[in-house]
């Protein structure tokens, strides 16, 4: 069995597309990529876009219809067909349908997966504790909503719909500021317009993404992280993600919570990375990812040199024994990731890598924006320069490396 030829497929495999195709390809895995998005930005081809780096690849658009293309792959003998994209559920899941996998989600409750407003309302009506929520259509904003608006709970966030990776999410303190968050918000992401908005109140506590891997409604926890942000101009910044042990509450109590949200909004097969947080109040939702998690493969590289699993791992497991992997990964190492920012608009150098590779406990790192770039102050996750991933055995090693890394990020020392 192991000798088996395998195919995965990924439609619009644009978050950590790259390193899921090389680590695949490590596994003799084929891959197949399948592409419905059209409109990406040269920016946001640069950075997501790697259809070299599959073994097939196909498009949407060479073909007159969904069926038509799930035709074609019907050559292959797919095993497994994922979402690459928050933005391609709808797609992925009728393709999965057109081809009778056995390994796919209902398209009937697709919204629920994809829609950051749906998802909440979705387990809000099963029983679930949520954060009090309004969806917004700015050019649609009457008299009567203006009011109810007047009258929400501020501060609240506010986000779009069909957006990722912290574009345009901003903390509103009233009315007023978010009259002018819709003068200047995103107006497109990833080639598709951005017209609807979800404001919700401010959750307060620690926030927690949880990493899975599912089949046939049975989910498989990989790894647990912390994120660590600052609030710069309204925005979240993300400063650093810190891996869980697995003897932690807040481990047990994140993943509980998830694996009810994962269960009700019917993501029964396939990736998730969803994001939460942990208020004195208990588990709240910030949004169900349907896909690998990202940051260009480095929260799963984190989780492989902490744990020696991760994400591609669990799928990888999955497609050899066809059960999944509830072998207890213990370690005693612990793993931070530094997300480096920039803090003056500026054109930016080369990533100064023979200081961060001194540190003791460095591990890898991951530049995203290349010298040359000219970058304005940090305001999204789309904004980082690099990644810096740490491990060590001593937690306060890392933190030692992290408080140096920082003072040379303050001092422009490190691009």
């Amino acid at each position: 069995m192991l000798n088996q030829l395998m195919y995965v497929a990924i439609v619009d495999p644009i978050v950590s597309g790259a390193y899921v195709a090389e680590s695949l390809r490590e596994n003799h895995i084929k891959t197949i990529a399948i592409f419905t998005l059209t409109g990406l930005t040269d920016e946001e081809k640069r950075a997501r876009f790697f259809p070299e780096r599959y073994d097939h690849v196909f498009f949407l658009s060479d073909y007159s219809n969904l069926h038509a293309l799930a035709a074609a792959l019907k050559t292959f003998s797919i095993d497994i067909l994922l979402y690459g994209s928050e933005k391609s559920v709808e797609i992925a899941d009728n393709l999965n349908m057109a081809l009778g996998l056995n390994y796919g989600n209902n398209p009937k409750t697709a919204a629920y997966r994809y829609d950051k407003y749906e998802m909440v309302e979705c387990i809000a009506k099963a029983g679930l504790s949520v954060t009090k929520q309004m969806k917004l259509t700015p050019k649609d904003l009457d008299t009567s909503k203006c009011h109810a608006l007047k009258k929400f709970e501020f501060p609240a966030v506010i986000k779009p719909l069909n957006a990722g990776g912290s574009s345009g999410v901003t903390l509103i303190n009233s009315f007023d500021e978010l009259t002018r968050y819709f003068g200047t918000a995103p107006t497109c992401y990833t080639g598709t317009p951005i017209t609807d908005f979800v404001l919700q109140s401010q959750l307060l506590g620690k926030e927690y993404v949880v990493n899975t891997f599912s089949i046939n409604g049975e989910h498989q926890v990989v790894s647990v992280f912390s994120y660590h942000k600052e609030i710069i101009n309204g925005s979240p910044v993300y400063r650093y993600t810190d891996i869980v042990k697995q003897d932690m509450p807040e481990y047990q109590e994140a993943s509980a919570y998830v694996l009810q949200v994962l269960t009700t909004v019917g993501l029964n097969n396939g990736f998730s990375h969803t994001e939460i947080f942990l208020t004195k109040d208990g588990p709240r939702l910030v949004e169900v990812n349907p896909r690998i998690a990202g940051g260009s493969g480095m929260l799963d590289k984190l989780s492989k040199a902490v744990l020696g699993n991760n994400q591609v791992d669990a799928l990888v497991y999955f497609l050899h024994h066809k059960q999944l992997d509830h072998r207890l990964h213990v370690s005693n190492l612990h793993g931070r990731i530094i997300l480096l920012q920039n803090w003056r608009s500026r054109v930016i150098g080369s990533l100064a890598t023979d200081k961060i590779k001194s540190l003791a406990s460095y591990f890898d790192c991951k530049v995203l924006q290349p010298a040359g770039t000219y970058i304005q102050t940090a305001k999204a996750l789309s904004s980082t320069v690099a990644m810096v991933l740490l491990v060590h055995a001593n937690e306060k090693q890392i933190q030692k490396d992290s408080d140096q890394i920082f003072a040379w990020e303050q001092a422009e020392l490190l691009f």
